[in-house]
């Protein structure tokens, strides 16, 4: 009943016949065959109470034959994954150690890679006092021969957290990682200690609140490099963030705390991977806020999954950068990242940005990818960054220290109407780099005018310092709502800012007005217009009107209908420009979902777009999903989706029969056909693949 053994084997034969036409008519053919072989074993052994043991073992033989033109090339790569832990837990301490070696080789002259691991940890849990972990993790990368790959990473970590009473937490990471490359020539030596103390509480029957968070980093770097290669240094965001957005260069991001947590391998709610039917297929934003211009050329994002080259290739990567987290600057766009190996992350690297946010924008799989079906789900679990420098500029000692304060508190100065004194100061240095600082002080009011109306304000001065340059803002922002019934409501929002930064006034007003209603069941409509004036020192003046529509319809419980409407003009004049510019961005689109029965799902979609850079286009989306029998042992599918756009007289489509037969609750056999197919004025793209994957498992 302790012990346990288990394992699976997989093998799957693809076939894949791409050809490729480009404009002038020159033609590409090639046929690729595989046959991929996955072995893999399990063992789960209880040999005390606290004490259990863990091994296991993979196998990987992907055999291929790709011919292209008159030429033939046959790779087969092996991989082998061997690992054994122990454990032993008790609820006053926690002592593991363990060891896996990943080995890939590829048929040919190439030798092979190895990553060994080897890995210990303590941890002591006594109730009332500080909680403490020690870890200590030896990797070693190296090829085969040890000609181009040579190195070996010791890091040991120390983390203690106590919380003496509940509103004070304190936290401490020291880390000591050596990064020796025997082939460069080059150690790199990092010392860091962080410590972090926050503390919350509420007083006078709640009319007071305080939080505030003291954050410092010290970290010490001795780098001894031969060579001219680069070294890379991490970096430490202050926060992670994101959003799903068609207009990347005017969004502003929200925060996303699980992509900075450190785990790479929950999912941080940001899916790359293919959008089922009707879903959302827009870009996917990832961004960090450094908290101050901080310079940067790697972005690591981390997903839950190994990808294979076919899909990893087809994600394309814009880099942008920003200083408000509102207006976004386009600075690379990196077509192929490197993916993997051993680590299942993309590295973008890129030309170095200095900037307080940065972001990666990339869409989901395309339909239109090999393979692409069998990858629904590829979610992001991380995003770190990095700094790459020459080694001869980083030679020898140098140090750096980082250090952040927040306080955020809030008064209550009358019941009603509900009036607050609001005060907060933010405090951001980086030595060597630079100092940032915001103060913010401000009244907020809240009341309720009978049942109908209700009002909100807020006014606040806001005095900070970036580096040497000074600003101050008087902000304002007011809000009167109105719900006369439980299915209609309206909102009118003004606002408006006056700033000075580095002497140069900047005046910004807006106001809007949002007005939501269920006409009927199933009948529901948004509409809402506003506009905005921005006037800066330089005599420039933008005029910016936003109007959006929006109308769902839901006629029978198996139908739905819904209708967008977007127009966003900005009109420019003054200043720099000579004469007015218009930037306009206006879009309509309608779709279609109809479920008939629960083994049948159509959908359809029309957009137009009209955008000031690009000009008019117009989108049709079409897809069809029909499984007949799902609950069945025998199971079978068929995914169908065309896409035609105007831009460039494209068409794609992609057509993916599937048949599964659940031999039992842990085995499988699946065979699929993929039809894939572009056509367009720059390119034609043929794309069939068949792919048989037997599974079994124990």
């Amino acid at each position: 009943m302790a012990d346990g053994i288990g394992g699976y084997m997989d093998l799957t034969y693809s076939s894949v016949k791409t050809s490729t036409e480009d404009s002038t008519g020159n033609r590409s053919e090639s046929d690729t065959g595989s046959l991929l072989q996955r072995y893999y074993l399990s063992l789960d052994k209880r040999l005390y109470p606290n004490l259990k043991l863990l091994g296991s073992g993979l196998f990987e033989r992907n055999a291929s034959d790709i011919t292209s033109g008159t030429e033939e090339t046959k790779t087969t790569l092996t991989k082998t994954k061997p690992s054994v832990g122990i454990y032993l837990n008790t609820p006053l301490y926690r002592v593991e150690g363990g060891w896996d070696k990943t080995t890939e080789r590829v048929s040919g002259a190439t030798p092979g890679t190895v990553r060994e691991t080897w890995f210990g940890a303590a941890g002591w849990r006594p109730d009332g006092y500080p909680a403490t972990k020690v870890q200590y993790f030896r990797t070693n990368t190296y090829d085969t021969m040890r000609s181009s790959t040579d190195a070996t990473e010791d890091t040991v970590q120390l983390t203690s957290e106590y919380r003496p009473v509940r509103p004070l937490y304190f936290r401490y990471t020291g880390t000591y990682d050596d990064q020796r490359d025997r082939v460069q020539s080059k150690d790199v030596r990092t010392t860091t200690h962080e410590g972090r103390i926050t503390y919350g509480d509420q007083f006078l029957n709640k009319r007071i609140s305080v939080n505030s968070e003291y954050y410092v980093n010290l970290q010490g770097t001795d780098v001894s490099a031969a060579g001219s290669d680069n070294v890379q240094f991490s970096l430490s965001p202050l926060a992670g963030y994101s959003a799903v957005t068609d207009t990347p260069t005017d969004v502003v991001l929200g925060a996303n705390p699980p992509l900075v947590d450190g785990n790479l391998s929950a999912g941080a709610g940001i899916n790359i991977g293919l959008p089922a039917a009707g879903t959302d297929t827009r870009p996917r934003n990832i961004g960090l806020d450094f908290g101050a211009d901080t310079p940067v050329n790697t972005l690591l994002v981390f997903v839950d999954r190994d990808l294979p080259a076919e899909i990893s290739s087809a994600f394309t990567w814009d880099i942008y950068s920003s200083s408000d987290n509102k207006t976004w600057v386009l600075r690379q766009t990196v077509p192929n990242a490197a993916f993997g190996p051993f680590l299942t992350r993309f590295e973008i690297r890129f030309t170095t940005v200095s900037a307080r946010y940065v972001k990666a924008v990339t869409r989901p799989l395309s339909a239109t990818v090999v393979n692409a079906v069998n990858f629904p789900t590829i979610q992001v679990t991380e995003l770190q960054a990095q700094i790459g420098k020459a080694a001869s500029e980083v030679q020898g000692t140098s140090s750096a220290t980082a250090q952040r304060f927040n306080l955020n508190s809030r008064v209550r100065l009358l019941e009603s109407p509900s009036l607050y004194y609001e005060l907060s100061y933010y405090l951001n240095t980086k030595s060597p780099g630079s100092t940032t600082s915001d103060l913010t002080n401000g009244l907020s009011l809240n009341h309720r005018l009978g049942k109908v109306f209700s009002i909100t304000a807020r006014v606040f001065r806001e005095d900070g310092k970036d580096s040497d340059v000074s600003r101050s803002s008087n902000n304002y922002s007011a809000s009167l709502a109105a719900t006369p019934l439980d299915t209609l409501s309206h909102t009118l929002t003004v606002s408006g800012k006056r700033e000075t930064v580095g002497g140069t006034r900047n005046d910004v007003d807006s106001v809007f007005f949002i007005n939501t209603a269920q006409l009927y069941k199933g009948v529901g409509a948004t509409v809402s217009a506003g506009k905005s004036v921005t006037r800066s020192g330089t005599g420039q003046r933008s005029d910016e009107t936003t109007v959006s529509a929006g109308l769902s319809l839901v006629p029978h419980e198996t139908v739905t209908v819904n209708f967008a409407y977007n127009d966003r003009t900005r009109k420019t004049t003054g200043g720099d420009n000579t004469a007015e510019t218009t930037d306009l961005a206006r879009s309509a689109e309608v779709s279609l979902a109809w479920n008939p029965f629960r083994t049948l799902y159509l959908f359809g979609s029309y957009r137009v777009e009209d955008l000031t850079a690009t000009g008019r286009n117009r989108i049709a989306n079409y897809s069809l999903n029909w499984s007949p029998f799902p609950d069945g042992t025998l199971r079978a599918s068929l995914n169908y989706a065309e896409t035609l756009k105007t831009e460039n007289n494209e068409k794609d489509r992609a057509i993916t029969p599937d048949i599964r037969w659940n031999i039992s609750s842990r085995s499988f056999l699946d065979l699929s056909w993929q039809d894939l197919r572009t056509d367009s004025t720059l390119q034609k793209t043929k794309n069939q693949a068949a792919t048989v994957n037997l599974h079994l498992a124990f």
